[in-house]
């Protein structure tokens, strides 16, 4: 079965075996290791631990038939332990668990398949529970940062706080989908309740572009805190202003905070 779909320029098509849950690149040229396929091109250090941390979710076709066409739906990464993955609820909500896909894309294509899914009661954050994986060794996963660990005595962080939040947003019409790193800054803080009644949360507004695929996504203080989550993308708040007969609207992203949510993700 050949599951065709729009991934980082480094890939083209993957072949997902069923006898050995393993995935391949094809047309590329690379050394073949097990099945897997690592790129010929020099390593970037700073990026490395996010690419290993941070995956791309994919939604599986109905139809398995030749060619069939898997979706991409939003960004993924791991937290706390292996095998345990955090993402917006509202992109996997609707969707069987079986019919969803975790890709790691770190230089090698890693096919991971979720055993279930389970939904936070108030935020819009779901937790997704690997099973079968063509590779587990090279995936990582983020800790939670704490307020009082970056600012002693603090609740939680602070407004101007610079943020950083990595994933796989859809940009225009951008193929292949390239993996983007965006920095901000978190310019307010609330409890979202979400119009249609559903969510409601701690969040952090951030000035960051708010784009479709970046849902998901890890949001952490400063670079070299890059191994600690402080928050996860879940929606894009909108504003409408009205000056000189001119209309101007900026969409915003905005991300729920971790801290509130550590006990509920430890107990998992």
């Amino acid at each position: 079965m050949i599951l065709t779909w729009t991934t980082p320029a480094q890939y083209s098509q993957v072949v997902v075996s069923e006898a050995n849950e393993t995935a391949t690149v094809e047309g590329l040229t690379g050394e073949r290791h097990s099945g897997l396929v690592r790129m010929g091109r020099e390593r970037e250090p700073r990026g490395l631990a996010l690419n290993k941390r941070t995956f791309m979710l994919f939604r599986l076709p109905e139809d398995t038939s030749p060619g069939s066409s898997s979706t991409p739906i939003g960004t993924a990464f791991g937290v706390l332990r292996p095998g345990l993955v955090l993402t917006a609820n509202h992109v996997v909500s609707e969707i069987d668990a079986r019919s969803l896909l975790v890709l790691c894309t770190h230089y090698r294509c890693v096919k991971c398949l979720i055993d279930r899914v389970e939904s936070h009661p108030d935020a819009d954050v779901a937790a997704l529970f690997l099973g079968r994986m063509s590779n587990p060794k090279p995936l990582e996963h983020f800790s939670i940062g704490l307020p009082g660990d970056v600012y002693p005595g603090y609740n939680d962080f602070p407004l101007a706080e610079d943020v950083l939040a990595y994933g796989f947003p859809m940009v225009g019409v951008e193929k292949p989908i390239n993996p983007r790193m965006m920095k901000g800054h978190i310019q307010s803080k609330y409890e979202h309740a979400s119009t249609d009644g559903r969510y409601r949360y701690s969040a952090y507004e951030l000035s960051l572009p708010a784009f479709p695929g970046l849902s998901g996504a890890p949001v952490f203080s400063d670079w070299n805190k890059r191994h600690a989550a402080i928050g996860i993308v879940t929606e894009r708040v909108s504003y409408l202003t009205e000056q000189g007969g001119h209309e101007t609207k900026a969409y915003l992203t905005l991300a729920a905070a971790l801290h509130p949510l550590a006990d509920w993700i430890k107990s998992l």
